[in-house]
């Protein structure tokens, strides 16, 4: 089978009647998007959404943060590590298990984390600005109900 000449334009025979494919390829291009403007903070797509959960949900250990996000504990460990060298993040013994210790922003790592939404909202908006309004909540809300079975959603 002969491959499309252009990144980004697959033959719609092929692919384009797929809507598990566009789902996949539109959530692609927007991480893609995400992280090439998040790159100048230091940031990609998967830090800012583990930023986005401590603020949001905090405290959370390194445990909940890997669960929440199926990302390897390895790595959560390795990405906590960079927070708190770069005052984003500190540990804290937790009071309810004194075994485990919980992730909590710094104010640092609360003003990225203001700055960081800011710019994926741009992002985000200039990505669906092909969209009125009430689609882009009639999108929302679709996707919401596919994912209403889904507790990280």
């Amino acid at each position: 089978m002969a491959r499309p000449t252009k990144v980004g334009k697959p033959p719609a025979p092929l692919l384009g009647n797929h809507t598990g494919y566009l789902l996949h390829r539109a959530g692609y291009l927007m991480i893609r998007a995400v992280e090439q403007e998040l790159e100048p903070l230091g940031l990609t797509g998967r830090m800012f959404f583990a930023l986005i959960a401590l603020h949001t949900l905090s405290p959370l250990s390194q445990q909940e943060l890997s669960q929440l996000f199926a990302i390897d504990p390895a790595t959560v460990v390795a990405m906590v590590d960079g927070f708190e060298t770069n005052g984003l993040v500190e540990r804290r013994r937790s009071t309810a298990d004194r075994r485990r210790y919980d992730l909590v922003l710094t104010p640092a790592g609360a003003r990225l984390v203001e700055q960081a939404t800011n710019v994926v909202t741009e992002v985000e908006e200039k990505f669906l600005e092909a969209l009125g309004p009430r689609q882009r909540a009639t999108l929302h809300k679709t996707l919401t109900v596919i994912l209403r079975d889904d507790e990280h959603a």
